[in-house]
Parts: structure tokens; C-alpha cells; sequence
């Protein structure tokens, strides 16, 4: 007994077969869960969701700009799309482009790109400078004899970043689940139908920052088809800076369902730039209960407010602002790691978009302009975190007034200037290119509803009717356009400079018979009581009498007072007065028709 109490603790050889055969399972199970780790690493960047992407905050586009692209955080960098100095220069400093090294049309379905070796000079006597290969996007600024085509600077692909790679994921995923019928758990961020920047900027970012930040499902989808694309160039130039391939994005011609079906397969709705869902989705009482958010800067229609959140600030220079702030604390709150911004899951082209589009609903946060208070804070937090803002300038204060960095200066200039090109464009794609439609319900019980659409032009009425060969054409192209959507009123209204580089406005209304109006006596009722009701309002519009500049140019009565139609024109004093304005103030008074 005590032989075997001694043995309990007789110490084993400290190698035995049984001991290195354990000693040699463990360093191969180590070893086998390296080498999976290893493998497993970059298929998970390469197919997991972009707001679960792995990233480390280091530059490694020395060793490869395929494996900076997958494992870093930022973007590989791209050309900016205008350099400039980083002295702070006046909010009325512009920067001009005058000097093109070479052109060519691209069709509307073609992306445009960035140009490497563009030749620029100021027109001005800003300070800012350039160097004779700044990159830039930039267009021709009159009218061509090619209505279809776009002129446009090209040489460099634009190179997709994170957020270009979350869009083209997150297209995948949605068009997968939207096929098999599992529509239930996504929603769809979806901007107005007139695809301008604010809207485009304001549906990508929030689906961006809602996935990223919020784990939700999230898709932006675009209005705007394909085909009509290039009838808007400043948003290829924001979404180029932003590196966003348009070929990425998704537009709902690309759902394999109807847009009136989308509702049936359990998706839900957050509504940008807009705060009414729009009919085609659908209008019945289950349509407005599937809307989860709205952030809006237009007069509130009071539908959805079971929304949330639901911001409808107005006035309000642009809805990118109220995107930026509703998430601005999560946002701040991604960026506070060891890393900063680099380590947040939000790269800068999310900012960089925002920013883009801000910058062009306030023509460059003009002082004394559209910029609200909101609209400065919005862009004092987006400026530092977007590629805008070079290392030795990287702050924009939102109660400074007097002046804004050169960066934010340039490049306003020449977002601005692309949206005012209309080169390529007839009086159709003129129409088309920002145009929002409205069923508006009336008192009459003959006419319960009109179809009113609202058009907003860069060009004077005097310059397309030069294009068009006169007013005989010119009204007959509308014509054409009311039937083809099925429009019971027309309205136009356009924007311009003139060479004192002030805001000039026009209005034309068209009131069509023979549609919900049964004949010419309604029709000519109708646009009686739009001009009592606009011309009355003297501080929204001070509408005048449209001078013509000379008998030439006087429209024949017989052509303004057509048999199917009647189309009046007038000069608007308060140029400040957009189709924000415009629209609800038509919408009282067709409501009032009787």
C-alpha cells in the first residue's frame, strides 16, 4: 500500500509517445486554423456587406491598388475633379473654365470620366490656381445642333470606391431577394422624379448611412431612366468625384417588378427630397402606411406621419443637409476611434456626395442666398470628413460668413456651371430634364382631377425659340409633350443670368382641353384662374407681362389661343421664387377650380 501511495507521485518522463503525439495534433490544429483564417479573410472582403467590411486605416496603394482597394479603408485616390489652392477665397469667387484641350460626344448611355490632361484658365481674378494637367470634368456651355448627344471631357475611367462597391453589393442582394419574392425586410430609399443632384445625393447616402450605421436594408433606387441620364452632366461630375460608376447604381427600370407591385412584396419606403409617396408606387392608404421615413425640404402634404423620423424643414436649402445632420451623432460617433475617420465605416465619398449636391442647391453657399443655418452646419461637419478638403485646409465654420475654402470655391464653380450646360439639348430633353408631375384634385365635379406638369429650364424662352425656329415649333413640341404624358396643365418656368450675372425667371402655362378639361371654354376658365391667383400673389412672384423684343418675336394670338389649347406668358420679378413656390401656390388654386 505504501508502494503504490509513492507511486501516485513518481514523476513521468517528460517525453513520451502519447506526449508528442498531443504536442504534434496541437501545432497542426493551430497551423489548419491559420491557413483557414488566411483563406477565409479575403473572400469575406470581397462578398461580405460593405458596412461588415474589414478594413485598416493604412495607405497601401505602394504595394497594390487592387489590395488597397479591398483591405483599406479609404478609396484608392483619384484625380480630383478641380485642384486648387487652399487659401479661403469670397463666397461670390468663381472659377470659370474657359480653355479645353479636347472634347468628344458621348451618347446618353455612355458614363463620362474624368479627363487627366485638361488645359484650364481662370476667367476671373480669383486667386485660385491651376495646373496646366488638372483634371476635370467639364462642358461646353451652348447650344448644339445635335439634341441628342452630350460634349463632355473624357480620358480616365472613374475607379469605384467603397461606397460604388456597397451599391453594386447591395443591387445584387436586393435583385436576388426581390426575385425569389423576399421583398420583406428592405426598404427602398427613393428620392422625387426630377433626378437632380440633391435628390440622387440624398436616396445614396441615406441607404449608405442607414446600412452602415443603423444595420438596416437599405437600397437607393433612381427615377430617372438610363436613357435620360445625360440630360443632367452635374451629376455625373458629383458621382465621379464621389467614385461612383453610374453603371452601378440601380433605377427602377431595373426591378424585375412593377413599381405599382413593389408594395405587395412586403418592401417598405423612405422618402428623400419628397415627403408625398409618388403615385406610381401606389395611392392608397396602405401605400402611405408603408413609408418608414421622409426627409424633406418642400411644403409638407401632411401624409405618412407615421414616418420616422420624418423631417420636413422648409425652408431649407437642400435635403442633403437634413440627411447629413439626422445621422451627424453616429456618424461623429464612428469617426472617434484611435483611427478617425479612416477607421469609420463611412469613407469620405459619402460626405463628398452630400457635399456636392448641398453645394449646388445654395450656389456655393452664396452669402445672402438659399443656405439656411442648417444648410452651414451641415457643411462644416461634411467638409473635413469628404475628399474636398486637402490636408492644410480642413475646416469651413457655420457662422463665418464672409468666406469659403478654395477647394469648396472651384469646385462649386464648376458644378454649377455643368448644370447650367444645355449643350446637345432640344426643347423635349429641355422639358424632360427636370420635370415633377401632379395629380392635383379639384371642386369640380366635371374635372375631379388635373394632371399638372411643372418644368424648370436653364435656358430663356427667347434662346429655345431661336433653337426651335420660332414659336410655331416651339409650341407644337409642347403640345406634343402634354399629350404624350397626358397633361392637363404644362407649366415652365425659366432660370437664367443674365450678363450682369443676375437671376432672371419666366413662367409659360399651357392648359390643355380635351383631357379631364372637356373643351376650350373649361381650359380657358382654368388659366384664368391661374393668372388671377399668381399675378395676385405680387411678394411670391411679381409677375409681369412677357415683353417681346420685338414684333418678330410676338407670338400669334392664334397660336397662344390654339383650338385644343391656351398658353400664356409672363416675365417673374422675384427671381428668388422656384417651383418650390410655384408648385403649391398652382396647387390651391386648381384645388379651388369649380
Amino acid at each position: 500500500m505504501l508502494q503504490r501511495h509513492r507511486n501516485r507521485y513518481t514523476r513521468l518522463p517528460t517525453s513520451t509517445p502519447e506526449r508528442r503525439f498531443t504536442r504534434r495534433r496541437l501545432i497542426f490544429i493551430v497551423f489548419a486554423f491559420l491557413a483557414t483564417l488566411a483563406l477565409a479573410i479575403p473572400v469575406f472582403l470581397s462578398h461580405a456587406p460593405e458596412y461588415m467590411r474589414l478594413c485598416v486605416p493604412l495607405n497601401l496603394t505602394r504595394v497594390s491598388d487592387n489590395l488597397h482597394r479591398a483591405v483599406a479603408c479609404s478609396p484608392v485616390s483619384a484625380p480630383a475633379v478641380l485642384a486648387a489652392s487652399s487659401r479661403p477665397s469670397k463666397f461670390t469667387a468663381a472659377v470659370r473654365i474657359s480653355t479645353l484641350s479636347r472634347t468628344l460626344t458621348t451618347t446618353a448611355h455612355a458614363t463620362p470620366v474624368i479627363s487627366t490632361t485638361t488645359s484650364i484658365t481662370s476667367a476671373t481674378s480669383s486667386a485660385t490656381a491651376f495646373s496646366a494637367t488638372t483634371p476635370a470634368i467639364v462642358l461646353a456651355s451652348s447650344f448644339s445642333t445635335t439634341p441628342t448627344t452630350q460634349t463632355i471631357m473624357t480620358s480616365a475611367p472613374v475607379v469605384p470606391g467603397r461606397l460604388a462597391d456597397w451599391l453594386l453589393s447591395q443591387k445584387e442582394s436586393f435583385l436576388a431577394d426581390l426575385a425569389a419574392g423576399r421583398g420583406k425586410g428592405w426598404l427602398i430609399a427613393v428620392g422625387n422624379e426630377a433626378g437632380d443632384l440633391d435628390t440622387i445625393a440624398s436616396s445614396i447616402a441615406y441607404a449608405y448611412l442607414a446600412a452602415s450605421l443603423q444595420a438596416q436594408r437599405v437600397i437607393p433606387v433612381i427615377l430617372t431612366p438610363r436613357k435620360f441620364m445625360h440630360l443632367r452632366p452635374e451629376n455625373f461630375l458629383a458621382l465621379a468625384q464621389s467614385h461612383i460608376p453610374s453603371d452601378v447604381l440601380l433605377h427602377l427600370e431595373d426591378l424585375p417588378v412593377k413599381a405599382s407591385d413593389l408594395l405587395s412584396t412586403g418592401v417598405g419606403f423612405v422618402l428623400v427630397d419628397h415627403n408625398r409617396l409618388l403615385p406610381i408606387f401606389g395611392t392608397t392608404d396602405a401605400a402611405y402606411a408603408a413609408v418608414r421615413a421622409i426627409i424633406d425640404h418642400h411644403e409638407d402634404e401632411g401624409v405618412s406621419l407615421q414616418a420616422s423620423p420624418r423631417i420636413v424643414t422648409v425652408p431649407n436649402g437642400s435635403s442633403t443637409s437634413l440627411v447629413a445632420l439626422s445621422f451627424q451623432d453616429e456618424w461623429r460617433a464612428s469617426a472617434a476611434g484611435p483611427a478617425g475617420a479612416a477607421g469609420s465605416p463611412v469613407p469620405p465619398e459619402v460626405a463628398t456626395l452630400l457635399l456636392s449636391a448641398l453645394l449646388i442647391d445654395t450656389q456655393g453657399l452664396k452669402e445672402g442666398g438659399k443656405a439656411t443655418e442648417l444648410d452651414m452646419r451641415a457643411a462644416e461637419f461634411l467638409y473635413p470628413l469628404s475628399s474636398l478638403a486637402p490636408a492644410a485646409d480642413v475646416s469651413l465654420s457655420a457662422t463665418d460668413t464672409g468666406a469659403v475654402p478654395a477647394s469648396l470655391a472651384a469646385f462649386s464653380s464648376a458644378l454649377i456651371d455643368a448644370k447650367y450646360d444645355v449643350s446637345g439639348m432640344g426643347e423635349h430633353d429641355l422639358l424632360l430634364r427636370d420635370y415633377k408631375e401632379y395629380p392635383w384634385d379639384t371642386s369640380s365635379a366635371v374635372s375631379p382631377r388635373l394632371v399638372v406638369g411643372l418644368c424648370t429650364v436653364p435656358v430663356k424662352i427667347e434662346k429655345m425659340l431661336k433653337h426651335e425656329g420660332g414659336w410655331a415649333n416651339f409650341l407644337a413640341i409642347a403640345d406634343a409633350y402634354m399629350a404624350e404624358r397626358k397633361l392637363d396643365i404644362l407649366g415652365i418656368g425659366t432660370t437664367w443670368k443674365n450678363s450682369a450675372g443676375k437671376g432672371r425667371r419666366e413662367l409659360l402655362i399651357s392648359v390643355r382641353a380635351g383631357g379631364a378639361l372637356p373643351d376650350f371654354a373649361a381650359a380657358q376658365r382654368a388659366l384664368a384662374a391661374l393668372d388671377a391667383g399668381l399675378s395676385a400673389d405680387v411678394e411670391t412672384f411679381a409677375l409681369e407681362t412677357w415683353k417681346f423684343k420685338d414684333e418678330a418675336h410676338a407670338p400669334p394670338p392664334a397660336l397662344l389661343d390654339a383650338p385644343t389649347r391656351i398658353t400664356r406668358v409672363w416675365r417673374q420679378g422675384n427671381a428668388h421664387s422656384t417651383r418650390k413656390q410655384l408648385a403649391p401656390a398652382m396647387h390651391r388654386i386648381v384645388a379651388a377650380l369649380s
